[in-house]
């Protein structure tokens, strides 16, 4: 009988890469009606194995180029965003998403002015 070894920080990229997979393979057989719960379901898988407290999908609305928060997860203690604010409360996250780049907020409990540089 063979022992498993525990996980390592060397096995990361492995493990993310076998999530990926099963997300893919997840999003190609859910149906429409699926998407929404799934898009749930994987923020958390996601954020578990990454160790992230909270993680919100932001999309840019193609008509007028307004970001949109659609999807949040967050851990038991961590207090969720309201939704329909979330893009609002941080506006240069904007300019940000629509150059490509990714935006991580390493501390969320900053003020928003603390954010956007104003102090």
């Amino acid at each position: 009988m063979e022992r498993r070894r525990d996980i390592t920080e060397d096995d990361a990229p492995l493990q993310f890469d076998g999530l990926l997979a099963q997300a893919s393979a997840t999003f190609i057989r859910a149906t429409a009606h699926e998407i929404d719960h799934r898009i749930d379901e994987w923020l958390e898988r996601f954020s578990t194995v990454l160790g992230i407290h909270k993680a919100v999908l932001v999309q840019i609305d193609p008509t007028d180029g307004k970001l949109e928060a659609t999807h949040q997860w967050v851990e038991g203690s961590v207090l969720p965003s309201p939704l329909a604010t979330a893009a609002q409360d941080y506006p240069w996250v904007t300019s940000k998403m629509r150059s490509g780049e990714l935006v991580v907020l390493n501390n969320t409990t900053l003020s928003k002015l603390e954010f956007t540089g104003a102090i």
